[in-house]
């Protein structure tokens, strides 16, 4: 206590409160310093990250990507795209997942069909395109009516067909169950297709372990005509009166096909064209048929099969005549594929994706060039 009381005591004491100030206040400058440069970092990560936004099962549901154009001049944006998926119960939870985080992601309007109605996700849900025609598989087709009973029968057994890669057609008795029911689906679906979502600038068809590269196809569709005379496009397949679009390979339906075929009273049906179903091999042959009963034949343009391709990118031929032209789709994809496509098209994004580019990044790597 004398101490504190004599004045070198007190002194002392306002040394030391005087230390203790300036440390404090140097302690908050510090901290305030370095909490504003870590704001600042975080701002900068933050604002490069891009959006992802959840794919929809109609036309109304709205998001900010509807105002985005991709990165080129073209006046065709990802909301004038109704994307139509075809799934079914045995692929859709080992390929549909990574389906909706990659080509799902870049378009606000899609609709996946499946032989069977489940969710997805917590807003996402498969269409059954098969719901209304089961007369018709009991009629006509009673294998292909069996496995759709089975399929609504065992909703909730697990069943797992881990077979890679993709839908390929099998022959015999071994042939897949899938490929009894897929090709019934077609007609129902671009029916409920246009019944449902109608108005769409173009109708853009895929299968569940189709790739497709929007920014090259906006590009390209900007180039022509929704509503000149009913077209679509895709890799060309057949001979003479029995051409069609390849279905994996993705097929570009217009506007005006859409509402001239798909629309008003006379739209074809499954229960017309039975018989035929019944006997062909795929579904993308009997949309074909149909098409070419209304004087509309694929449309191969300047890419065709080109860009369209019906197959993935380690089977694809690279050769002088597409190694500039830019490609559109890739099909039979395995889930690795549809990530590193996905990363190639956002490295690329500025320019046309060729397949020069497609060799160089996802094939040339794994051959030992340097």
């Amino acid at each position: 206590m004398l101490f504190i009381k004599s004045p070198r005591g007190l002194g002392l004491i306002c040394v030391a409160l005087a230390f203790a100030t300036g440390y404090y206040c140097y302690l908050r400058l510090d901290r305030t310093g370095s909490g504003s440069q870590q704001k600042s970092v975080e701002k900068e990560a933050y604002s490069s990250t891009s959006h992802h936004f959840q794919p929809s099962s109609t036309p109304n549901d709205k998001s900010d990507l509807e105002a985005e154009v991709l990165s080129t001049s073209s006046s065709v944006s990802p909301s004038d795209i109704l994307l139509i998926v075809k799934t079914g119960a045995s692929t859709a939870w080992r390929r549909m997942p990574m389906q909706l985080i990659t080509t799902l992601s870049s378009l606000p309007n899609s609709v996946i069909y499946s032989d069977i109605q489940e969710n997805l996700s917590h807003r996402i849900q498969t269409v059954d395109a098969l719901s209304n025609v089961s007369d018709i598989l009991r009629i006509h087709d009673k294998k292909a009516y069996k496995i759709y009973e089975d399929v609504q029968t065992n909703i909730h057994a697990y069943r797992e067909q881990a077979e890679l890669p993709g839908d390929e057609l099998e022959t015999g008795a071994d042939i897949k169950p899938g490929w009894v029911l897929d090709r019934y689906k077609f007609l129902p679906m671009m029916e409920h297709a246009q019944k449902n979502y109608p108005g769409f600038k173009w109708t853009v068809y895929i299968e569940d372990d189709t790739f497709v590269f929007w920014t090259n196809l906006l590009r390209w569709l900007a180039t022509l005509s929704t509503d000149d005379k009913p077209f679509y496009y895709g890799a060309h397949s057949g001979e003479n009166n029995e051409t069609f679009a390849q279905g994996g390979s993705g097929i570009v339906f217009s506007r005006s096909l859409m509402e001239s075929v798909f629309s008003g009273p006379n739209i074809p049906t499954l229960k017309e064209y039975a018989n035929f179903t019944a006997g062909a091999c795929c579904g993308d042959m009997i949309l074909g048929k149909v098409l070419r009963d209304h004087n509309i034949l694929v449309n191969q343009g300047e890419y065709g099969p080109v860009s369209f391709r019906p197959e993935p990118p380690w089977k694809t031929t690279f050769e002088e005549f597409n190694w500039c032209k830019p490609v559109f789709t890739f099909h039979h994809l395995h889930q690795r594929d549809l990530v590193q496509l996905t990363m190639l098209e956002s490295k690329i994004n500025q320019n046309n994706l060729g397949s020069v580019s497609c060799f160089l990044r996802h094939i040339r790597p794994y051959l030992g060039i340097i």
